[in-house]
């Protein structure tokens, strides 16, 4: 799952190609990516939990490269799951991915699944799913052949600021890094995205990571007492020497003394210079 996510992050960059004439990612880097999702997914000791996340990120980020049909085969390999997690991205964009193709007998179909799922896991169902099928139903049956053109697609949308936080603070790092984007977290400008992708990013994939968006930042102003500088450098000791400088501990711990609503990102990074 590590080298996945790694493999396809370095080649996340704006998408406007159509699927099969995609410039971003070529059938032969395409192909070396499934063939290791594929591996991870036969490993027999993986969770079914991990196997699920697999498949959705697998789908998420073969849907932002346009390769829609490959994206739906593990969308739906993930609704086909026996696990209780959060299957609204896998519903949602299989039914954008329908009405990309113009296939009318799909849409109606999967919005009958989602809608019934919905039904049997009220928990998922957020304003957003709500204003989406309202979207919908105003197009089926579908009469006079019409599609419903501004239902789009999206992935991490569900992830609001505050189940990412409950999720960080419940020790669930797998599910908050399954609800962000590379490319979201490559482009942004929010200080508190960049660092809570970042900090996930090392906490579970360690020092196989070669990027930290936070630097961008933190090499302008290494002296700021700021969240974002402090946590990244803490990110850059752990991947340059496997450990926190002490100068930098004390300037966190100070900052977090005075800032104790922001701990618990402190409290997930401070897991790396725990384990040896």
């Amino acid at each position: 799952m590590m080298t996945l996510l790694l493999c396809i992050f370095f080649y996340s960059n704006s998408i406007s190609a159509l699927e099969p004439d995609s410039k971003i990612l070529s059938k032969k880097e395409l192909k070396k990516i499934e063939e290791r999702v594929q591996q991870e997914l036969k490993n027999k000791s993986l969770p079914e939990e991990k196997k699920f996340f697999l498949n959705l990120l697998a789908g998420r980020e073969l849907y932002q490269y346009r390769f829609f049909e490959k994206a739906a085969r593990y969308y739906q390999n993930a609704i086909e799951m026996n696990v209780s997690e959060n299957k609204s991205e896998a519903y949602i964009n299989l039914i954008a991915i329908a009405i990309d193709k113009n296939d009318k007998e799909k849409v109606r179909s999967l919005y009958e699944d989602s809608k019934n799922y919905f039904q049997k896991n009220p928990q998922f169902k957020t304003a957003d799913i709500d204003y989406y099928f309202k979207t919908l139903e105003n197009y089926l049956p579908l009469k006079k052949n019409q599609m419903p053109p501004e239902v789009k697609g999206f992935y991490g949308r569900f992830a609001h600021e505050e189940n990412l936080i409950n999720l960080i603070k419940a020790h669930e790092y797998q599910k908050a890094f399954s609800l962000l984007n590379p490319q979201g977290a490559a482009q942004s400008t929010n200080d508190f995205n960049i660092t809570i992708y970042d900090s996930l990013n090392v906490l579970l994939h360690k020092k196989e990571v070669k990027t930290l968006y936070c630097n961008k930042q933190y090499k302008q102003y290494p002296d700021s007492f700021a969240m974002s500088t402090i946590i990244c450098s803490l990110l850059n000791d752990y991947l340059e020497k496997g450990k926190f400088e002490d100068k930098h501990v004390k300037l966190a711990d100070l900052y977090f003394k005075e800032n104790s609503e922001k701990k618990y990102i402190y409290d997930m990074v401070g897991e790396l210079n725990e384990k040896k």
